[in-house]
């Protein structure tokens, strides 16, 4: 007996279409933790003991706790219930922290690579993929990133180093350092973190709002906004402050500037918003927004921002958009500069600003 089959000849390769539906019903992650780097695990009978590879009695389980039901501090009982009831199941994502060299801000996408530099993609005024400096001492900066699918819906979260993958209508896939995602049988993102090396993304193909960004096989970025296509065979950028930025604010020419203007300076119904600097930055005119172009560029819902999109931004809280967290409920990170941090500290009533992702 080798130890890649055990006495009864089967082989610790378990088939694609067996393998896919343990990650189905486990929900793409480890069943007791969530963690998305996992193993194959027999429940009962164990692998040594097996005859087949059989879903109904396998699971999937991280190298922690796989290691935890070996040692029995975690019981098989409770493996059971952990299958029946998939932790990534009832929280609706998959999550893994990304041990990446963030000492350096340094980021491989494709050919492309940037190192030292804040903002490494910005799309519409939202940035897409950056890294925050450290805000106390001994604090390393840390990774954020927001990726989408190709008919724009997102599928997973780096939310300052921490990976969450959302699991619902996706095939989440781990092996060794590599981690890939499937959205509507389209594989559109691959990344790969070994150790401390530069983190990879080898594969991405996905849209927010008009814009489109992919990475084809020759490893080339493909952007494409509207009717324009911009192609990057090899980029690198270091030691600056954002890398590509792509397309403005959403916003539209609703009414007319000068009446606007009128009903702005006479008060009817207008209120200003502030920015993280104390500065003037826009409008409010009965539950909408404007910026200084006299342009619309969201709108409210009772006292939540939405942009023209119908993405939520925050929330008004006296002069300022706002919110008070780093990031949104769903795991979605916020871009916060030092400025901003430095805000919340002197303003923790108020929150981060977020008026950047409008006005």
């Amino acid at each position: 007996m080798s130890d890649k089959e055990n006495k009864y000849g089967l082989k610790r390769y378990v088939p694609s279409d067996i393998r896919a539906k343990i990650r189905r019903d486990a929900g793409f992650g480890c069943v007791i933790c969530g963690c998305v780097l996992v193993d194959y695990e027999h429940i009962d009978p164990e692998f040594s003991q097996a005859k087949e590879h059989n879903p109904e009695k396998m699971t999937l389980l991280c190298i922690s706790c796989h290691g935890r039901v070996s040692r029995k501090i975690i019981s098989k009982r409770a493996v059971w219930e952990a299958k029946n009831n998939p932790r990534s199941l009832h929280d609706g994502f998959v999550h893994d922290l990304l041990f990446v060299n963030t000492e350096e801000m340094e980021i491989k996408i494709g050919n492309s690579s940037s190192k030292s530099t804040k903002i490494i993609l910005t799309i519409c005024g939202k940035p897409i993929i950056w890294f925050e400096p450290p805000f106390e001492d001994g604090e390393p900066s840390k990774l954020c990133a927001i990726f989408y699918d190709e008919n724009g819906k997102a599928i997973s979260y780096v939310n300052r180093n921490q990976f969450t993958a959302l699991s619902t209508n996706q095939d989440v896939w781990s092996k060794s350092t590599k981690l890939s995602i499937t959205s509507n049988d389209v594989r559109c993102l691959v990344m790969d973190r070994e150790g401390d090396s530069v983190l990879h993304i080898s594969k991405m193909q996905g849209k927010y709002l008009d814009t489109s960004v992919t990475i084809d096989s020759q490893d080339r970025l493909i952007m494409t906004q509207g009717v324009s296509t911009l192609t990057i065979g090899a980029l690198r950028v270091e030691n600056c402050g954002s890398a590509i930025v792509l397309g403005d604010i959403p916003a539209i020419a609703k009414y007319n500037k000068l009446s606007l203007a009128v009903s702005i300076a006479y008060n009817y119904g207008a209120k200003a918003v502030l920015d993280l600097k104390n500065k003037f930055a826009g409008w409010i005119v009965n539950g909408e927004i404007f910026n200084r172009k006299y342009e619309l560029v969201g709108f409210m819902r009772a006292k939540k921002v939405y942009s023209i999109a119908n993405e939520f931004i925050g929330s008004l809280n006296g002069s300022y958009i706002a919110h008070m967290d780093d990031c949104y409920e769903n795991g979605e990170p916020i871009f916060v500069s030092p400025e901003n941090m430095e805000f919340k500290r002197n303003n923790p009533s108020i929150g981060y600003d977020v008026s950047f992702r409008l006005l």
